[in-house]
């Protein structure tokens, strides 16, 4: 398993090096390095959908100019890098965090393929728990986009996955679930137990 991470961390690692130069402060900011980041990560988001719903696009042209966007961007930021960045530049520092990055990379793509093979497997394995979680989640996302705008699901989405990395880094996440779990069991499970002993 070591090994297979490390041939898929030293392949992505190969993928992104022309790119190297421009993950680092990007990194820096989704982790929020500096207490100005999520807000500025806020106001990005704010001021792009702000424009969107002006503008009034229609989803098909923003996902065409979206995908123009990145193929410009994967053609021509490699060779303007190449043209203005100087190697000497690159530091001891750089590069581990670079490595540091890519394994970070890995283990999400990781876990993201083992929970997908599970679910997978779900069909299999335990049928009707699939066609129960399956079916759920299915009515649940048609009703939310039956009754939420587009737009700001759209901005909803945009704006937590951008923050998602600094909350996860901070240790905002794991508070969160500490205090979910001091609440179920102060205040939820007390309940459900007196609850149980009046029946």
């Amino acid at each position: 398993m070591i090994n297979t991470n490390d041939a898929k961390i030293k392949e992505l690692r190969n993928s992104l090096d022309s790119w190297k130069e421009v993950i680092i402060p990007v990194y820096k900011i989704l982790i929020w390095e500096k207490q100005w980041h999520p807000v500025a990560i806020i106001g990005a988001t704010n001021a792009i959908f702000m424009f969107l719903w002006l503008s009034e696009t229609n989803i098909l042209t923003i996902i065409s100019v979206f995908g123009l966007i990145v193929t410009l961007c994967d053609y021509l930021v490699p060779a303007v890098l190449n043209s203005f960045v100087k190697s000497d530049k690159w530091t001891p520092e750089k590069e581990n965090l670079f490595d540091g990055i890519c394994g970070e990379i890995v283990i999400y793509k990781t876990k993201l393929d083992v929970n997908c093979s599970t679910y997978c497997k779900m069909r299999v394995t335990n049928p009707k728990m699939y066609f129960t979680i399956t079916t759920t989640s299915l009515i649940f996302l048609a009703w939310i986009g039956n009754s939420i705008n587009n737009m700001l699901l759209m901005y909803l989405g945009t704006t937590f996955l951008l923050l998602y990395p600094g909350i996860e880094y901070n240790g905002f996440s794991e508070r969160l679930k500490e205090l979910t779990t001091k609440f179920l069991k102060e205040y939820v499970n007390p309940r459900f137990q007196s609850t149980k002993k009046e029946n």
